[in-house]
């Protein structure tokens, strides 16, 4: 008979502290709420549902133990979930295995769900060594204390490091995940050819900037012979014919945005390191070589904190250039944890009333942070260390964000001294 294995499950004061808030739920008229006890009651919330899926947890990995139905059977049927909702719950079981200190942390209500979750697809990218899974668990101390701590976003960045440190600068799962591209083509009944990709998320950008760089062409062309163009899905079906037709010329080179510090360049990856593309995918030192000498590749150098770029008054249009520049700074909206690529890029003092199309006027918002701005009257400030203050119509504070990028600006500039430091004792 197997032994029952160790697990974790809810202790008494974090049951009673759920009894007690769903008590205080019960007995709330939330139309009498003011923002402060709001916001406790959403704190109160978050913990308390932690709580109970930190137990689903548990129970899919008791499921695993018995050896019958699966995490993802149970919680898509009996739990009501999506088939990718249960899934998710059994990889979060199969966690408790290896690093059940985490899996404790999130059911306890200390770890939220992203962060574990982007726990679990660490690890499985480290799948293809033993010894990188293993000294990945052996930080399970500092996952737990940073998972806690730090946000989503602010977590991502932090594990990408790491996995980076860990295994071969995910070089080896770039290529796995380029093994698993396909690209299928069919007639379909009506006599329309149909085709459908799947494409690791490098590739997926490299044919995204080119469609929509084609598609901007094809549209300026239609617009200065007078036509009306609609930037729509028929737009990009002909800017993707017209890439097909210019067969192997300069159109039909990849094409991706980097953005890469200097140091890594020079000498490989580095604990500050920065190497992805704009929209926020890791690319490896070593793919950073190949793609120099088969793509089109823009790359934007990083000083310490980013090269500041200016136009002045010259465009109300952020450039390429400058766009670059922020994705460094800033991996999501300004505010929240909307990621860069889905954000607009806001000048801080209206253009309309003399501000400058330069890096300290401007700043990536998100389309409801934006609208806040623009027509619920909130302000943001920036210090000189680009500490943001977002500030309320009434101009009380309402939080205070630290610039994003400024922990990795100081492991490049400790990574430049101990440089340094070699090149003196040598």
């Amino acid at each position: 008979m197997k032994d029952t294995p160790t697990t974790h499950g809810i202790d008494a004061d974090a049951l009673e502290a759920v009894r007690n808030h769903v008590a205080r739920l019960a007995g709330t008229d939330i139309d009498q709420l003011d923002e402060a006890e709001t916001i406790d009651l959403i704190r109160g919330n978050e913990r308390a549902i932690r709580n109970l899926e930190g137990q689903s947890v548990f129970l899919s990995a008791r499921l695993s133990f018995l050896g019958g139905l699966s995490g993802e059977d149970v919680f898509s049927t009996a739990g009501r979930l999506s088939t990718s909702g249960g899934r998710r719950v059994q990889r979060r079981g199969e966690l408790t295995a290896h690093l059940p200190n985490v899996v404790a942390g999130f059911a306890s209500g200390s770890i939220p769900a992203e962060n574990l979750d982007r726990i679990v697809t660490v690890r499985h990218r480290l799948r293809h060594n033993s010894q990188w899974q293993s000294t990945f668990d052996s930080k399970q101390s500092s996952l737990v204390r940073k998972a806690s701590r730090l946000n989503p976003t602010a977590f991502s960045r932090y594990l990408a490091g790491l996995e980076r440190s860990l295994s071969d600068d995910g070089e080896t799962e770039t290529k796995d995940q380029q093994n698993l591209n396909t690209v299928k083509s069919w007639t379909d009944a009506h006599g329309r050819f149909r085709l459908s990709g799947n494409f690791d998320a490098l590739t997926g950008e490299q044919i995204s900037t080119a469609l929509q760089a084609e598609a901007r062409s094809l549209a300026k062309r239609s617009e200065d012979a007078g036509e009306t163009i609609h930037h729509d899905a028929l737009l990009d079906a002909q800017a993707f014919v017209s890439l097909i037709d210019s067969g192997n010329g300069a159109k039909g080179r990849p094409s991706v945005n980097i953005v890469v510090d200097a140091e890594t360049l020079a000498a490989g990856p580095h604990d500050g390191s920065v190497a992805r593309t704009r929209n926020g995918v890791d690319v490896p030192a070593t793919l950073i070589e190949r793609l120099l000498c088969d793509a089109t590749v823009t790359f934007t150098y990083l000083d310490r904190m980013g090269q500041p770029l200016a136009v002045g008054r010259k465009s109300r249009t952020v450039t390429d250039a400058q766009k670059d520049a922020l994705s460094v700074l800033y991996h999501s909206c300004a505010v929240c944890d909307v990621e860069f690529s889905r954000c607009e890029i806001h000048h801080i003092q209206y253009w309309e009333n003399g501000g400058l199309t330069d890096l300290g006027n401007l700043i990536p918002l998100c389309h409801t942070h934006h609208s806040r701005v623009h027509h619920d009257n909130w302000s943001i400030r920036l210090d000189e260390h680009r500490t943001m203050y977002w500030i309320r119509p009434d101009q009380t504070i309402f939080a205070t964000i630290p610039l994003p990028s400024t922990p990795l600006a100081e492991k490049r500039a400790e990574h430049r001294r101990r440089k340094a430091r070699r090149l003196c004792a040598s």
